[in-house]
């Protein structure tokens, strides 16, 4: 459907039933990126792995006796 053009100005133009503003056209927009692959679900440490961590702590606040 092609709207006759009553009127033109710079930057704009007005049809028979409104007004129109005339700029750069419409970007289109930036393709979105692919998800990302779900993360490992999370494990516990174990025992093991608790105390060699706690084994490597310095002893701060401890009696020295």
């Amino acid at each position: 459907m092609d709207l006759p053009l009553i009127a033109r100005g710079d930057g704009w133009v007005r049809t028979e039933g409104r007004f129109y503003r005339l700029g750069e056209p419409a970007r289109t927009p930036a393709p979105e990126p692919e998800p990302e692959a779900p993360a490992a679900p999370y494990t516990p440490p174990t025992d093991e792995e608790i105390d060699d961590l706690l084994d490597g702590l310095p002893d701060y606040g401890l009696d020295p006796r």
